[in-house]
């Protein structure tokens, strides 16, 4: 039972990571899970004097705190709270399991 813990609190870090580096990758804390990124620029033009400003989409996958969207799918448990819940979930049955062992 050890190694199941471990291998939880493994899995739980790991997730925890992933949020962070999604959250340093898109530029600001994600809470929802994000599926496109918008990336504005101003653009400068002398010969007229003027500014314009240029959006761009990049699609990609970003794991937020939450899911992005409220239909129940896959893609709605690729989010921290999910996958950190089903971690403790599981630490939870670990300790009843334990708990029965000594009794």
């Amino acid at each position: 039972m050890k190694k199941i813990n471990i291998l939880i609190y493994m899995f739980a870090l790991v997730v925890i990571y992933l949020w962070i580096y999604d959250s340093y990758d898109y530029g600001k804390p994600i809470v929802f899970s994000q599926d496109s990124k918008i990336i504005s620029a101003k653009i400068y033009d002398e010969l007229f004097d003027t500014e314009t400003i240029s959006t761009e989409t990049i699609d990609g996958s970003w794991i937020g705190l939450f899911p992005g969207d409220d239909t129940i799918s896959l893609s709605s448990f690729y989010s921290l709270s999910s996958l950190l819940g089903i971690a403790i979930f599981f630490r939870i049955i670990t300790f009843y399991i334990n708990r029965r062992k000594k009794d």
